[in-house]
């Protein structure tokens, strides 16, 4: 299900967005995100039924009826559109086997390609056993890549500084571009950023 939804609910009339924040995948990042999406025809349905369950009402949608005509009839199932690393990594700490009976079954590729991601991290070994720094990821609520790079941390004495970049990048981008902004939006994001590091860039803002 979504993980925050973008409606408001009054007496007999709801007000719809149609966006919702869902979990995707960064592929410059490399790590799974909250991004803001367009919801499905069958989610705009649910909303607007929300305002029938005291008595009739209105939804109003802040977007045109040629939009909601374009949308898909349902949402893709966020395991065949989401990285899998977390998933691969929860179930062999878990000690799950491959023929889970999935409802949608995660497609070989995308299984293989998270199994690999596991063992660049050092969470897997060459017979894709759990080590003991995976056992250590798996316990942290954190995508696979960010649990590895703070446990890392540990080591250098910049735990406190990876744990503040971690949380930062799970909410993913800070920093967006509206087409009517103006130079001095542009100006002003300029007094965060850091030449050396998207990652002090980071630490600035916090």
């Amino acid at each position: 299900t979504n993980v925050a939804e973008s409606s408001l609910t009054f007496d007999g009339c709801v007000i719809d967005s149609g966006v919702a924040k869902a979990p995707g995948f960064d592929t410059f990042l490399g790590i799974e995100t909250l991004d803001l999406t367009k919801i499905s025809k069958s989610s705009a349905e649910q909303r607007a039924g929300r305002v029938g369950r005291i008595g009739p009402g209105t939804c109003i949608r802040l977007y045109t009826q040629d939009d909601f005509q374009a949308r898909p009839r349902h949402e893709e199932p966020e395991i065949m559109r989401s990285d899998l690393g977390n998933l691969v990594l929860t179930m062999k700490y878990l000690n799950c086997q491959n023929d889970f009976p999935f409802l949608t079954k995660p497609s070989a590729e995308l299984w293989a390609s998270a199994e690999d991601q596991l063992r660049l991290c050092g969470a897997l070994d060459e017979d894709g056993h759990l080590t003991e720094h995976g056992r250590n990821m798996a316990q942290m609520p954190l995508d696979p890549s960010l649990s590895h790079f703070v446990l890392r941390s540990i080591a250098w004495g910049c735990a406190k500084d990876a744990a503040t970049i971690a949380a930062m990048l799970s909410l993913g981008r800070f920093f967006y571009r509206e087409i009517y902004e103006n130079e001095e939006a542009e100006q002003a994001r300029e007094i965060f950023r850091d030449e050396e590091s998207d990652f002090f860039t980071l630490l600035t803002i916090w």
